[in-house]
């Protein structure tokens, strides 16, 4: 287990890295001081990286440094609150571990968990099943230097930012996937709220994220003015997005290339 402050991502990426989603790989390569994305590798996935498709994508990379970026699918994430978390870091984690015990079914000994404090009262919570780090290692070795999630990667390049600019940091951020999209809804950076969903057909994600803004506003009594809108989708283009300043609400989109970029 790991505690980390508000920076999700300590380190600067690898010079090439691999974003793992459903049925899909994307490499992207180091260019300047930031990444582009250079192929896409069809019919792959976790657990076909030892195929022939996979060992033949293997052989196309750089003998440089390998970076691993997994998508939302593999992981549960969780916001704890809490009155207030114990200072002793040992402490902290047995809270941690308690309250996640009783919201969280399975048995936490299977998966990895890395959580976030924000100040001494939230906890932002992943959790990612062992075996997926046992098939990466068995796979790849020791070759990859770098192992993270492409939803931490997206909100530290939207909400890392010191006070005073964290105040206009977006409400909301909307991570598109294959297959998959991620709400998580932020004040002054700090994520209050989080939820994953399947999403298959685009045009419907404006209604969906009515939805969530609808019932923040009743629910958090947060009203959304701004999002950022991360397309990490394989083969959906900007073109495709839908338009949701029709819910009154103003932002951007961000290709994932861009949260791949020197750590601010």
């Amino acid at each position: 287990m790991d505690r980390l402050g508000r920076r999700f991502v300590h380190e600067l990426l690898p010079p090439q890295c691999l974003l793992l989603s459903d049925s899909t790989v994307t490499l992207y390569q180091r260019e300047g001081r930031g990444y582009r994305r250079r192929d896409l590798f069809r019919d792959l996935n976790l657990s076909t990286l030892d195929s022939p498709g996979g060992r033949k994508l293997f052989s196309r990379l750089d003998e440089k440094g390998l970076g691993i970026v997994l998508g939302p699918g593999h992981f549960i994430f969780n916001i704890l609150d809490f009155q207030r978390l114990p200072r002793r870091r040992s402490k902290c984690e047995e809270m941690v571990d308690w309250r996640l015990g009783k919201v969280f079914p399975d048995n936490l000994e299977q998966y990895i968990h890395q959580y976030y404090t924000f100040g001494r009262k939230r906890v932002f919570s992943l959790l990612v099943k062992g075996k997926v780090h046992r098939i990466l290692q068995s796979t790849l070795g020791g070759r990859a230097s770098y192992i993270g999630c492409s939803t931490l990667l997206s909100m530290n390049y939207l909400y890392h930012r010191p006070w005073p600019f964290s105040l206009l940091t977006p409400d909301l951020m909307i991570q598109l996937s294959e297959g998959l999209v991620v709400v998580s809804a932020h004040h002054r950076s700090v994520p209050y709220y989080i939820r994953k969903f399947k999403s298959r057909e685009i045009r419907r994600l404006q209604e969906e994220i009515a939805q969530v803004v609808d019932f923040l506003q009743k629910q958090y009594d947060r009203t959304v003015t701004t999002y950022a809108l991360v397309n990490s989708h394989p083969e959906i283009r900007d073109a495709d997005l839908p338009d949701l300043t029709q819910l009154g609400i103003r932002g951007r989109r961000v290709d994932f290339q861009e949260c791949l970029g020197k750590i601010r």
